[in-house]
């Protein structure tokens, strides 16, 4: 099966020095769906909106609905970026709506692939800020797994 989506060692620095992405790598086949969990920060809709920016579908941002089955479905058709990711992407700001008056952090919109029935999830990837300068995959059993989609 060829992938759809294949990446490696994906990093995003702003100019001040933050670290948005760090060393991902990815393959995704056609088909397939992953979800990205993390806090604020970690890269999650700039990564996204890197996605969307090569034609890929973006099924959610910001709230991911997850069935009991490990099945989502589509979500509100809308992206929350920081100023200097949407500089990043050359995105104009003057079009779109604050989230917040008085900060820097923007929505823009985009079409979310219409399913009918929901997805199966093969991933759920949580990202993390790290300092170290080694990017790392690790699968989390048991508990450390629950633990990480309930926070």
């Amino acid at each position: 099966m060829t992938a759809e989506i294949q990446i490696h060692n994906l990093f995003k620095k702003y100019p001040n020095g933050t670290e948005a992405l760090k060393g991902l790598s990815l393959k995704i086949h056609k088909g397939q769906f992953f979800t990205l969990l993390g806090p604020n920060g970690a890269g999650k809709s700039t990564l996204a909106a890197e996605f969307a920016r090569r034609g890929h579908d973006i099924i959610s941002d910001d709230v991911v609905a997850i069935d009991g089955h490990v099945r989502t479905m589509p979500g509100i058709g809308r992206i929350k970026l920081w100023k200097k990711s949407l500089d990043h992407f050359e995105i104009q700001t003057e079009t779109l709506s604050r989230i917040r008056k008085g900060e820097d952090k923007f929505s823009l919109k985009f079409t979310p692939t219409d399913y009918e029935s929901p997805l199966p999830v093969r991933w759920i990837f949580v990202l993390e800020p790290d300092e170290s300068l080694v990017p790392s995959i690790e699968p989390l059993h048991g508990s450390n797994g629950l633990s990480a989609l309930l926070e």
